[in-house]
């Protein structure tokens, strides 16, 4: 990681001790290393400009909710939606099914009735899950009925619940 940087903000949370030391030494460390002429301390930012704090709001297309209308089961309680995702980019680096097997089976033992919603993609232009295939998904949903396939439906349609009213928005290619 490069230490000379044009502006560092980091989480002023990260100040005060956590229940993970291993974070807690990533982030002593990361402020240590890293330079900048504009540093925040605490929350007190001087030099950078100021903020005003609005709610993030995204107004998903029409489609996206109707395809999560088709796709999960209605009114299922709760829906976990899980992200098989390799920060890193390589497999070796990212867990094994076996442990997203153990760990869907333990989430279903604490949550009877539960609906397991499996994220990310496949195939795709940008990111895909590396070291995960379309047979070890299909493994999974054969272990656990209650798997949903939501690989490589698009980051919009992935985005949408069933619960919430979809705006009148024209559909968009979310590939």
């Amino acid at each position: 990681m490069p230490r000379d940087w044009d502006d560092v903000y980091t989480d002023p949370r990260h100040d005060a001790a956590s229940e993970w030391e291993a974070s807690d030494r990533f982030h002593a460390e990361a402020r240590r290393h890293l330079r900048a002429p504009v540093v925040n301390h605490r929350w007190a930012v001087d030099g950078f400009p100021p903020t005003r704090k609005v709610p993030l709001r995204f107004d998903l297309p029409t489609a996206a909710g109707a395809f999560a209308d088709a796709f999960v089961t209605p009114g299922r309680s709760p829906r976990i939606s899980l992200l098989f995702a390799a920060s890193s980019g390589h497999a070796s680096r990212a867990p094994a099914l076996r442990f997203w097997r153990t760990l869907i089976g333990a989430l279903l033992a604490e949550f009877p009735g539960a609906e397991i919603v499996l994220l990310w993609a496949l195939r795709g232009r940008r990111t895909t899950t590396p070291g995960v295939t379309a047979a070890d998904i299909a493994g999974l949903q054969q272990d656990f009925p209650e798997v949903r396939n939501a690989y490589d439906v698009g980051l919009l349609n992935q985005l949408a619940d069933e619960d919430e009213a979809a705006p009148a928005n024209p559909a968009v290619d979310n590939g």
